[in-house]
């Protein structure tokens, strides 16, 4: 069971596995726990993935890239039936990467009306 509260994102950002060149799919929402990813074709449940997304510029993000393991607990079709969702847990606790996500929820995640949100410069390259 999630102990931590995702948070929605205002873009969703690029996610590749490994070294691909071709996009997986789309972050959608994250906590320090897990995320939700959307893609194209659905994805394996209990499969283990080794995932790069690339993060937005400006607003204190000093990071290219965040990088992670994960391991798919469920997949669903969404309704336009063009896309699926799936639930993501980290496989492994790190604090860096902790510290990643917490900076880009604050960059570009959605307020809950408990912190303003500022747009950068640039942000609008990652949709």
């Amino acid at each position: 069971m999630r102990e931590k509260h995702r948070r929605t994102l205002y873009y969703y950002l690029k996610v590749y596995e490994n070294s691909e060149s071709e996009p997986l799919g789309f972050l959608a929402d994250i906590t320090t726990e897990g995320c939700l990813l959307l893609t194209e074709q659905p994805l394996r449940v209990d499969s283990q993935l080794k995932l790069k997304v690339a993060l937005p510029r400006g607003g204190g993000m000093e990071e290219n890239n965040l990088e992670f393991s994960s391991v798919v607990r469920w997949v669903r079709r969404e309704e336009n039936r063009s896309l699926y969702s799936s639930g993501l847990s980290f496989t492994d606790k790190n604090e860096s990467r902790d510290l990643v996500i917490e900076k880009l929820i604050n960059h570009i995640g959605f307020s809950d009306g408990l912190k303003k949100i500022h747009l950068y410069r640039g942000d609008a390259d990652f949709h």
